[in-house]
């Protein structure tokens, strides 16, 4: 029963913080694209605009925050990546409990087969 609460417990703390994580990445994205909206709002109001000047400034104000956006999703990606390792590592260093006995022969098999079979029972209500 105390496995089952500590398994219960550890998938909880995991929602946490995939929630926080998740959380804070959408932060980071709307705060960039507030940024991007407010940089493109004042340099519009300085002056009128071409539709040409216009497009060539949002196309260089998107190349110049759009590679921003993935450092967020690299960043969280490279913390994902740690934490698998973290575990393959820990799973490596676990040993089985089922083991080899001591000079035990190698297994030998030959072509076998698996055979199902099922056996049910029907029941029926009988009338009173």
């Amino acid at each position: 029963m105390r496995f089952e609460i500590n398994l219960y417990q550890a998938v909880h703390n995991y929602q946490k913080a995939d929630k926080s994580s998740l959380t804070s990445l959408s932060l980071l994205n709307t705060a960039q694209t507030v940024i991007t909206m407010v940089t493109l709002l004042a340099c519009t109001v300085q002056r009128e605009w071409s539709a040409g000047e216009f497009v060539l400034l949002w196309t260089w104000i998107v190349q110049l925050y759009t590679p921003l956006g993935y450092f967020g999703s690299y960043w969280r990606a490279l913390q994902q990546n740690f934490v698998d390792m973290e575990k393959l590592v820990e799973l490596l260093d676990t040993h089985s409990d089922v083991v080899d006995k001591f000079n035990a022969p190698p297994l030998v098999y030959k072509k076998g087969h698996i055979k199902f079979e099922v056996y049910y029972t029907v029941q029926t209500l009988s009338s009173r």
